[in-house]
């Protein structure tokens, strides 16, 4: 049955691209209603919604043939942005050149984004994926993940923009927008112009292939009390890396005592007037450098759980000061765990952010292997930030072992059942993990 409700949605969905590619609103509307009035004046005698139908039919044959003398004739150049962000609208600029010797008006423009439609497979996972989501009819039929899926492939909100009117040899600048719809690397084949027929009912369309790519990265969210870890390690070797900020060397600030920062440094005259332990910052060595774990581990890629994982960790990295702090984040991938670093001087995010774009599910390997490569690099991090997608017995074994070595450690989980994870966390006592649900109607990474 399911094999059946994909080859009509395909048949359909081929369809419809051809219709679309070649009618405007009007003229779909156009097309419904003289259908219409064909079934219900059939009956010749007794209505005379034929001659209305017969009308309508005649006006489309016309506007059919004379949407033919319409062809655009435009030289367009595209100046596309490398980067934009998931669920955002963009704009970018659209040069528009007549290199005709008559004047062009009329003519619309919209973008190719990727073709093709989606294999039994992917129809498959997204009905596992989204079916608990939707109702019982609509699970059995399955077409609004098919709509989602087709969606996904295309990447991106296509609409269609109108350029203005040019004079010969005249070139404007026109302000074009859309909006991604996924993460990752956006493909545009190429973009469409076209113009209308009198009637307004038909297309002439003209395609130039013009390939581009975008990097889409996830979506941010706000973070509150987005700050490390307080806790600052020596890291011998670094003064390149840590210059600004230090212990030894020429004087720089008082500031309050963090774990890890020298006692030999504390302003004891400072302490006593303040009631707070206060320390001398020099320049050194000294910084503070945190880990942030990405969760990748699942069987359900591309599902709202996993997405957010991903926005979650895009959003407390680009909200961190890289001027002061190195963060460096662990993610697995299907050929083991990765490790980028960035800040200090050294690199910025978007390193970080291209990765986290483009990750995908790990379903080759079991958390033991984030487990071991974290804890390899522990002794050079001075906390840890845990974006999880669960909690179970192998993701609660690493928060032991961070706690038994006494680091600095802040737990999100990211899910879809916010009351059996809140369980999960009391019955195993993480009760300062905070809880990220997905289905809030308003996201906010709590640091706190």
């Amino acid at each position: 049955m399911r094999y059946r409700f994909y080859t009509l949605y395909r048949v359909v969905a081929g369809l419809k691209q051809r219709l679309h590619a070649r009618t405007t609103p009007l003229g779909r509307l156009l097309v419904l209603f003289t259908v219409l009035m064909m079934v219900f004046g059939l009956n010749t005698r007794q209505t005379m919604m034929y001659q209305l139908a017969t009308i309508c039919f005649g006006v489309m044959i016309v506007a059919f043939f004379m949407s033919f003398f319409s062809t655009p004739k435009v030289r367009v150049r595209r100046i596309l942005p490398k980067t934009c962000t998931t669920g955002e609208k963009i704009a970018y600029v659209l040069e528009a050149e007549n290199n005709c010797p008559q004047a062009v008006a009329g003519v619309f423009f919209r973008e190719q984004g990727g073709s093709g439609l989606p294999t039994y497979q992917q129809y498959l996972v997204c009905l596992k994926e989204e079916g608990s989501k939707r109702n019982v009819v609509d699970s059995k039929l399955g077409y609004y993940q098919w709509r989602d899926l087709l969606r996904k492939i295309v990447g991106v909100k296509l609409e269609s923009h109108q350029l203005p009117d040019l004079l010969p040899g005249e070139k404007k600048a026109v302000e074009i927008s859309l909006v991604p719809l996924r993460r990752g690397y956006l493909s545009l084949t190429g973009y469409v112009l076209f113009s209308l027929d009198p009637f307004g009912l038909f297309k002439k369309s003209f395609f130039v292939s013009a390939p581009s790519k975008m990097l889409a990265l996830p979506q941010r969210y706000p973070v509150v009390s987005g700050q490390p870890p307080k806790s600052r390690k020596y890291h011998q070797g670094g003064l390149t890396a840590a210059a600004g900020s230090g212990d030894i060397g020429e004087f720089v600030s008082l500031r309050e005592y963090f774990s890890g920062d020298p006692v030999k440094h504390i302003d004891w005259k400072a302490t006593a007037r303040t009631g707070e332990t206060i320390i001398r910052q020099f320049e050194d060595e000294y910084f503070s450098r945190y880990g942030v774990v990405v969760d990748t581990y699942t069987t359900q890629p591309g599902g709202a759980v996993f997405e957010d994982v991903l926005s979650v960790a895009a959003s407390i990295i680009i909200d961190q000061d890289i001027t002061t702090n190195l963060v460096d984040m662990f993610l697995a991938s299907q050929s083991g765990v990765v490790s980028l670093s960035c800040g200090r001087g050294n690199t910025d995010q978007y390193s970080l952010l291209e990765a986290l774009a483009c990750a995908d599910a790990c379903g080759a390997f079991s958390f033991q292997t984030m487990t071991k490569t974290l804890m390899a690099n522990l002794p050079l991090l001075s906390g840890v930030i845990l974006i999880l997608l669960d909690v179970d017995e192998q993701r609660l074994d690493l928060v032991r072992l961070l706690a038994q070595e006494k680091k600095s450690c802040k737990v999100i989980v990211v899910t879809a059942d916010e009351q059996l994870t809140r369980k999960k966390l009391h019955r195993h006592m993480l009760h300062e993990a905070k809880i990220f649900p997905v289905d809030a109607a308003i996201k906010i990474v709590d640091l706190q």
